[in-house]
């Protein structure tokens, strides 16, 4: 079980299970995502987090491995995170995984959506925000 608190991922329990939990990190931000990353493994050390760089690669992932938790960002070349959540939604392998959005956009009918395809919640990603400023 876990929660999120200012946009910090947090896990209770997941120390006291018997198996890791397998979580995939996509996002096509190299410093987004190794932030993330590190973070978790920050948090916890019974995880395995496997990466992807695109909506394509993710998928990829879910194939291969039976991933627990998915942390996704929206806007991915190749193929969305919306358009990952559309294909998870129906797939019935993979509908059941947790899905938070990890994203810049706020937009409220853009995160409706998401959660409509089965995201569970999001979480604020201000690494892209921070590189996308003007210089």
């Amino acid at each position: 079980m876990y929660f999120l608190r200012d946009t910090t991922l947090i896990f209770w329990g997941i120390n006291m299970l018997d198996f890791k939990v397998q979580i995939l990190v996509a996002d096509d931000s190299d410093f987004g995502r190794h932030q993330l990353i590190q973070t978790i493994k920050n948090i916890e050390d019974n995880v395995d987090v496997y990466q992807a760089v695109n909506g394509k690669e993710a998928l990829e992932v879910m194939q291969q491995r039976e991933i627990d938790i998915v942390i996704l960002d929206i806007i991915m070349p190749e193929m969305t995170g919306i358009e990952v959540l559309e294909v998870m939604h129906n797939d019935m392998h993979l509908r059941n995984v947790m899905v938070i959005m990890f994203t810049s956009i706020t937009d409220r009918n853009t995160l409706l959506e998401c959660f409509d395809l089965g995201a569970f919640d999001f979480i604020e990603n201000h690494y892209k925000k921070l590189s996308s400023r003007p210089g």
